[in-house]
């Protein structure tokens, strides 16, 4: 199978709707926007662009939704611009690995059939990775969701009490087997057990870092940060993160 690599592009879910970032300066502007909030002189000395290049791009930027501006509180003859929108999907240079981990899942489907669900959500992830398309924001997202659904089930107390529970919610999904590792930093090793490509596998590990932090937020109404993330294992069907966050 030949790998052709896609025009690179970065899709943001707006208000207005999907918007498509191919702009190799706006992206930088928006990868820069993400650790944080950033004025235009700012963002100058960050891109090395001129400001006047800067500030076409980011007046189009706003009007489309993907991004916001207001005024700075210690001079308002300066603007702070944030990101208002989601990041969803990215491209990434084509995986033939994941191609073929696609072929295996998909050739399971058809023996189990049963199974089809359990197996569908891999096989899309691994066959988007294949083809050069990383969704692993929309993972994140969609995980994080998930723990919006199951937030007010879950019992305040100590965080072991909590991410056992929390834990419990993730098996009935069958999204994979979750060990605790540690408390303090929260360290998670998620077993999917698939034999995934690593593209495939960082983007499945999205979902439960979502569905973790955000679930985590939820009951103790402070922020839970990842801080790193591995992939491992001879079929990188393992994933581990680690969640920081403040005494609670």
């Amino acid at each position: 199978m030949g790998d052709v690599a896609p025009e690179n592009f970065v899709l943001y879910n707006t208000d207005n709707g999907i918007v498509i970032i191919t702009n190799g300066v706006r992206v930088r502007i928006l990868d820069e926007l993400s650790k944080r909030n950033l004025s235009l002189t700012e963002l100058v000395d960050l891109t090395g662009k001129a400001q006047s290049t800067l500030s076409v791009h980011l007046e189009s930027m706003v009007n489309d939704g993907v991004i916001k501006s207001r005024e700075d509180p210690e001079d308002n003859r300066r603007k702070i611009y944030s990101i208002s929108s989601l990041r969803v999907a990215e491209t990434k240079t084509p995986d033939s690995e994941s191609f073929e981990k696609a072929r295996e899942i998909f050739a399971d489907m058809v023996d189990y059939p049963d199974k089809i669900g359990n197996y569908m959500i891999y096989f899309l992830y691994t066959i988007m990775d294949s083809r050069g398309l990383s969704v692993g924001p929309l993972a994140e997202i969609i995980g994080s969701i998930h723990a919006q659904a199951i937030g007010g089930k879950i019992q305040k107390g100590p965080i072991e009490d909590v991410v056992d529970q929390i834990r419990k919610y993730y098996t009935f999904a069958n999204m994979g087997k979750v060990t605790i590792y540690s408390f303090n930093p929260l360290t998670l090793i998620v077993d999917s057990e698939f034999k995934l490509s690593k593209g495939a596998a960082e983007t499945m590990g999205r979902y439960p870092i979502g569905y973790f932090s955000k679930a985590l937020e939820i009951v103790y109404g402070t922020p839970f940060e990842l801080s790193s993330s591995e992939v491992f294992g001879s079929e990188n069907n393992y994933f581990r993160f680690v969640l920081d966050y403040k005494s609670l």
